[in-house]
């Protein structure tokens, strides 16, 4: 919805119209499913930090155990992903719409 508002040119608002091309969903889930993903970043270099950030809000999981638990699941999940594409740790991310290759090789490149 917020795609579609972003766009509208009616209506006196500050700034103009924006449409985004393509949204892509981070995974946010607390609810036992399993996702594919469109595509997986590589974070390994910046796990530590991501997780130094999340833990900065520890009053919203708790603490103790609880802080813990975050931890592991945080380490687990990232891990999973990030095995998929041969890293340490990976970020999944979701697209509903396709993702389009602009360059052949250089997105083949990727692959060697």
């Amino acid at each position: 919805a917020a795609r579609f508002y972003a766009k509208l040119t009616k209506f006196e608002l500050a700034g103009s119209p924006f449409y985004p091309k393509k949204i892509f969903y981070y995974l946010s889930n607390h609810l036992r499913l399993h996702f594919h993903p469109s595509f997986v970043v590589d974070i390994s270099p910046f796990f530590s930090k991501k997780l130094e950030a999340v833990l900065a809000y520890k009053s919203q999981f708790g603490y103790g155990e609880r802080e813990k638990m975050i931890e592991r699941y945080l380490e687990t999940t990232n891990g999973y992903y990030g095995r998929l594409i041969g890293t340490k740790y990976g970020e999944p991310f979701f697209s509903h719409e396709p993702i389009g290759v602009m360059d052949v090789d250089q997105f083949l490149s990727i692959l060697r």
